[in-house]
């Protein structure tokens, strides 16, 4: 088999896939990977054949944006980088796809490997990271702030749903329809109500004890448990960060994920909050000069370090609800704090705080009482530590890439 992946987003999105595509060249597969070339390194140093989307700096002006995080203007400034690889997408299948060989798994945004699927009828795996994008009125997940429904509305859901899909997000889509009638396909109405979802097989990356199915899920959906990877899982933590680790109490973590610039404020928030408390601190952004000049001994700054090896040696993370920092919080047994942004991490942050090992505090709410108040209360709290010991065995007992590999050899074979 040829798996041609097609990952395409932040690290969050990108490195489950790189995970995923070790493991089938373990299994004796052929894998390719076309992604950004922010990530060309981690490709190449997994092993797989890298094909570059050529699209460095458009990458980089795109995330660095810091519309990008805004509740309402975010996706205005994602799309038009999607469609702008779509076409890219669409000719790397087109140019490496032989019948009966190869099979593409691609994230829901890549908008090109759905419509290939349609020209070219190659076999397709969408793979999803988070709950959000699997649409239902029965469980509904938590809206991206800026477009959150009351919970009043539930009876009104159905239509809610539907003026958005139509005066919103068919409006934003609006380039896909455009492209797919090049070959003479018809218009699609909701695009992102089913469309997106590969008709073979969908993948969510996550297990059922974190978002169990719901009946009006697509038929055609398997979960998988977390894809726990990371480039620098296996790597040694810097020396001097293990011996800050080494000579106190564990860390409070901070971090308000890996593409986001932080203003000054989270991080003298951040310190402000370990003085109150009398905790160690660790704050971790590539962005310095959002850092303090000046930090109290009991705290440090690194540009980054993994969480696989770090995690297990903190107290608690502070973070912004990416699935992927949610996730290894659960693997390390610790509570979380989350300060969700925009898109899936309401829905996350939501997910973690009813399983018991989180608290959410949205971004007008961040502030040294309310982060000490709900800290103090995670981590004294004996209930808190006996749920964090329980789902971190859970994630422990499941392998998310190992499943998936088995759902993308098995639709190969049906293929």
């Amino acid at each position: 088999m040829h798996a041609l992946l097609m990952p395409i987003g932040t690290a969050g999105d990108v490195h489950p896939l790189i995970g995923i595509g070790r493991k089938l060249a373990s299994r004796g597969h052929q894998v390719t990977m076309f992604t950004h070339s922010e990530f060309a390194g981690a490709v190449r140093d997994a092993g797989l054949e890298f094909l570059d989307a050529s699209d460095e700096s458009d990458y980089r002006a795109t995330f660095t944006n810091p519309a990008v995080w805004h509740e309402r203007r975010g996706h205005w400034v994602v799309m038009p980088f999607y469609f702008r690889l779509m076409k890219k997408q669409f000719a790397t299948i087109q140019a490496n796809y032989v019948p009966g060989q190869t099979v593409v798994v691609a994230e829901g945004g890549a908008f090109g490997a759905r419509i290939a699927h349609e020209v070219l009828g190659v076999p397709l795996v969408t793979m999803h990271t988070c709950p959000l994008v699997f649409r239902s009125m029965i469980r509904p997940a938590v809206e991206p702030l800026g477009f959150r429904l009351p919970r009043s509305w539930a009876l009104i859901r159905r239509p809610c749903y539907w003026f958005f899909d139509r005066f919103f997000v068919d409006r934003l889509l609006a380039p896909i329809n455009k492209f797919r009638q090049s070959f003479g396909l018809a218009p699609v109405r909701r695009l992102l109500n089913g469309w997106w979802h590969s008709p073979q097989r969908v993948l969510g990356m996550f297990p059922n004890w974190f978002a169990e199915p719901a009946a009006d899920w697509p038929s055609q959906s398997m979960l998988t448990g977390f894809p726990l990877y990371d480039p620098g899982d296996d790597a040694p933590l810097p020396a001097d960060l293990v011996e800050f680790l080494d000579e106190g109490s564990p860390p409070i973590v901070f971090t308000p994920g890996s593409v986001v610039r932080a203003e000054t404020e989270y991080f003298h928030t951040a310190v402000e909050v370990c003085r109150k408390l009398g905790r160690r601190g660790l704050l971790v952004t590539r962005h310095a000069k959002a850092i303090p000049n000046s930090l109290p001994e009991t705290v440090r700054h690194v540009p980054f370090a993994a969480f696989r090896q770090l995690l297990p040696r903190a107290a608690a993370l502070v973070h912004h609800g990416g699935i992927g920092s949610t996730a290894q919080a659960l693997l390390a047994g610790i509570p979380q704090i989350i300060r969700p942004l925009a898109y899936d991490q309401p829905d996350n942050a939501e997910r973690a705080t009813r399983l018991g090992v989180a608290r959410t505090i949205l971004p007008q709410d961040f502030s040294v009482a309310s982060v000490s108040r709900d800290l103090s209360h995670l981590l004294n709290n004996d209930e808190v530590k006996s749920r964090c010991r329980e789902l971190a065995s859970r994630v422990q007992s499941e392998d998310g890439v190992e499943k998936a590999c088995d759902a993308i050899e098995e639709l190969r074979v049906r293929a």
